[in-house]
Formats: structure tokens, C-alpha cells, sequence
């Protein structure tokens, strides 16, 4: 029997830019700026850095501009645009860290469970170690760091709660190293078949108890959280195949059977699932939230796109239908007078 198949992942739409390069970028956008200055010529100098650099040139840029000019780039875009447009500059200058911060902060705030098991569930043991520093040394949460902050909105006074467990596990970074790279998968990492087959067999065995005692509160959840916290991604797609091999089933769909709907812990479990067995379907429905949620307008569309356009946007947008998001690019953003936000993300996106 056969292993899974690594996802092919296409390159990154531009290559890298030269020291000098980088240099005529900032001089650019420098001088585009000033009392006597156009905003037309403004939009255009960081539009054009923007569709014309990866998220690495666009941290050198930010750090020699900030070297050069003694003022944070960041500073610049607030005094001198306003809006949306405004909102896709600041976070296409934000390293993914920052972009991955500002998704935890916002779940924090609102206490969503849900929205921050998205982003921890979904990152590798280096991805998550790097946002958790980021995390940790941004200026708001000096006080708590981000398993305090995670371990205040996850636990309850008279019992600690299954998901509380999970998410704390998934901070502790113990996942093996099997992934590195947003969204990539390493084809070098080597999975123990037997200890798969021994894995499915537990998951079996759990499932069916669960079905005799007809009860969810028997399903084994310290097992589950312990699985699905602990093995690297290679390891739970293995798992995922050849349990649907064996017994006929997906291991999905067995889950999402023993699990209420409105459970945290089975929805956490669920996504580090799929993003070992079909991660760009999984952020597909990310990428479908983030454009029909329009709690924080176009913020979170913005952040996907801009944190995925390096690596994966491609394959996500495959899954999502490249027409589909055309068309509700130039609906939402375009025809409500966002007209140059529109342009850069249609650009980004591959649709023009």
C-alpha cells in the first residue's frame, strides 16, 4: 500500500531582488511622498513595489528605508494614505509573524476559540515557535505571554477543558519536525508504518467504544488530543489513509461522527487534520471565510492573501475557482470605491 502523496507547491510569482533593486525601491517610495506630491504618484510608487516584490524584498526594503530615512515605514503609511488601501500597505509590509500576531490578537480580543486554534493548529513546530517570540515581544502583551493569554480564554474555573489541553500541547512545539515552510511539506521526513497501523487501530478501537456506550462524554478525548497534538503531519496523513483503507471510512468524517458540532476540541482536531491530508482545501474554506465574514471589512481577506501570496495562493485558489474570486473582488472591493486595492489584489491573485 501506497503512501500519500506530497501536494505540489508552485514557485513564487517574482524572484528575488537585488541589494540595488531594493535600494531604487525605497528611493521610490520616498519620493513619491512630500506636500507638492500627487497621492496618484503615492498609490502608484507602492503599488508598484507591491505587485513587483515577495514578502522578503519587501522586508529589506522596509528595514533600509527605516535605515535611510530614520522613520518605520509603517509611520509613512498611516500619515499618508487612509482606508482599505491604507490597511493592504501595512500588512504588506508585516512579516508573516507580524500578519500571524495581529490573527491571534484579533481571536484574543473577541475570545474566539475557533479562530485561534485556525492559526495554531496550522503552523509548523519552527512557524509556531518564531510567532510565539513575535508574539511574546510585541509591546501589548508584555504582561502575559501567549500560553497565558491562550490558557485565560480556553480554561474554566472548576475544570480544565479538553480544548484548553490541545491548544497548550500544540504551544508546548513538541510536534516533530516534519514540516518547514508555510504550506510546504517535507518530503525528506520519514514516517514509522508500523507505528501508523498501531495509531489506526487505536482510533478504531476509541470510535467503537464511543458507538457501544452510545455516550460522547466516553468518546477517549485525552487519547485524541495526545494523537493528534503529538504526531507530525506526514505521520496523521499516513494515519488518515490507511484508516480509510482498512475500514472503509474517512478518518474525517469518523471524527466529525463523534464530536458535536459546536465542539472546540473536535473543530481543533478537525483542522490539524486536514491540513496534514489536504491543507490549500483547508485554507480554501479559510480564504471563503475571510470574504463572507465581514466583521473586520476587508482585513482578514487582505492578511490570506497577503500571507499566502509567496507560497501556496496559487493551489488555494484552485480550490477556491480563480473566476469566483474575480468576480468578487471587483464586486465587493471594486464597485464600493476601493478601486486601487482592488487592482493590486486582482494582480496578487493571478486574475489580471
Amino acid at each position: 500500500e501506497g503512501v500519500p502523496a506530497v501536494q505540489p507547491v508552485h514557485p513564487s510569482y517574482t524572484p528575488p531582488i537585488t541589494n540595488t533593486t531594493v535600494l531604487g525601491f525605497a528611493k521610490s517610495l520616498h519620493d513619491s511622498l512630500g506636500f507638492f506630491k500627487s497621492k496618484k504618484k503615492r498609490i502608484q510608487s507602492f503599488r508598484h513595489m507591491i505587485i513587483n516584490t515577495t514578502k522578503r524584498d519587501r522586508m529589506a526594503i522596509r528595514n533600509h528605508y527605516f535605515n535611510k530615512y530614520q522613520v518605520p515605514i509603517s509611520r509613512v503609511i498611516q500619515r499618508n494614505f487612509n482606508g482599505v488601501f491604507r490597511q493592504l500597505l501595512l500588512y504588506a509590509m508585516m512579516s508573516d509573524e507580524e500578519i500571524l500576531v495581529t490573527e491571534i490578537e484579533y481571536a484574543l480580543k473577541h475570545k474566539n476559540i475557533n479562530a485561534l486554534s485556525a492559526v495554531l493548529c496550522t503552523l509548523s513546530t519552527s512557524e509556531l515557535k518564531h510567532v510565539t517570540a513575535a508574539f511574546n515581544l510585541s509591546s501589548h502583551h508584555r504582561s502575559k505571554d501567549l500560553k497565558q493569554c491562550t490558557h485565560s480564554i480556553t480554561s474554566c474555573m472548576f475544570y480544565k477543558r479538553n480544548v484548553n489541553k490541545l491548544l497548550l500541547n500544540v504551544l508546548d512545539g513538541t510536534r516533530p519536525h516534519a514540516h518547514h515552510a508555510h504550506g510546504h511539506h517535507n518530503g525528506d521526513a520519514t514516517v514509522d508504518l508500523h507505528a501508523v497501523e498501531t495509531d489506526v487501530k487505536e482510533l478504531r478501537r476509541v470510535f467503537e467504544q464511543q458507538t457501544t456506550a452510545s455516550k460522547t462524554s466516553s468518546l477517549n478525548k485525552d487519547l485524541l488530543i495526545e494523537m493528534f497534538t503529538h504526531r507530525s503531519f506526514e505521520h496523521l496523513a499516513c494515519i488518515a489513509y490507511k484508516y480509510e483503507c482498512v475500514y472503509g471510512q474517512t478518518l474525517l468524517s469518523a471524527i466529525k461522527h463523534s464530536f458535536k458540532s459546536t465542539s472546540e476540541t473536535g473543530y481543533a482536531i478537525l483542522l490539524i487534520l486536514q491540513y496534514a491530508t489536504d491543507q490549500y482545501k483547508l485554507f480554501s474554506t479559510f480564504m471563503a471565510k475571510c470574504i463572507h465574514d465581514r466583521n473586520d471589512a476587508y482585513a482578514p481577506f487582505l492578511r490570506f492573501i497577503l500571507l499566502h501570496y509567496d507560497v501556496d495562493l496559487k493551489n488555494i485558489i484552485e480550490h477556491y475557482g480563480s473566476s469566483a474570486l474575480d468576480s468578487w473582488i471587483k464586486l465587493e472591493l471594486r464597485n464600493n470605491g476601493h478601486v486601487d486595492t482592488a487592482n493590486v489584489m486582482l494582480t496578487l491573485c493571478g486574475c489580471e
